[in-house]
């Protein structure tokens, strides 16, 4: 996997002029770009850029004392999905390769690329044609993973509203985790905010 960074961040450049959506969302803690391109009436692609930087206490598991750390991190994702509507709610599968680079201060396990493929999707559904509701997970096993974490984990909850034909607003709240050798490391865990435009 020595050449995974560079090549999911090709495929973060090179398909923009084609993009049929782009989204941004922050808050004061994380940033997050994305592209998402369909490619037919029931796939799409959606490619993203995550940065984020939280400072937290966690419990160190052999003493029992608080421990300050200031963990960044790093994340590009290239994913395919499939599409399936019935009635007023959606659902998304697939999954996305991703490339993660968690710096955890005080972490046993140092500063350390993680490369792999999580698997999930979302339910979207539609309260009215302009009111969205969306709740998300993804899973990425030891199995599909390399580098020194072993898993990683995505949940997120999403409320959209479009306030014009081309543009939605959206409030969320994101969970990330990742599990390592000999400790779960919390990488980010609170609400955003952002807009999507379609094209």
């Amino acid at each position: 996997m020595k050449y995974f960074p560079a090549l999911l961040i090709l495929f973060v450049t090179a398909p923009a002029a084609l993009a049929d959506a782009f989204e941004f969302a922050v808050s004061n803690d994380s940033v997050e770009a994305a592209y998402e391109v369909e490619l037919s009436n029931s796939f799409s692609t959606r490619i993203s850029g995550f940065y984020a930087d939280v400072n937290r206490a966690d419990i160190d598991p052999d003493s029992g004392s608080s421990i300050k750390r200031d963990t960044s991190t790093s994340m590009i994702t290239a994913g395919l999905y499939n599409h399936g509507r019935t009635g007023p709610v959606t659902a998304h599968l697939g999954g996305f390769l991703f490339w993660a680079n968690p710096d955890v201060d005080n972490a046993r396990n140092g500063k350390d690329q993680m490369t792999g493929l999580a698997l999930g999707g979302a339910v979207e559904g539609f309260i009215t044609p302009e009111f969205s509701l969306l709740g998300g997970l993804h899973y990425a096993p030891d199995i599909l993973t390399g580098g020194q974490y072993e898993s990683l984990i995505i949940a997120q909850t999403r409320a959209a509203y479009r306030i014009l034909p081309s543009t939605t607003l959206f409030a969320g709240y994101r969970y990330l985790e990742v599990t390592g050798k000999q400790l779960d490391i919390e990488l980010y865990n609170g609400v955003y905010l952002g807009f999507e435009f379609s094209f």
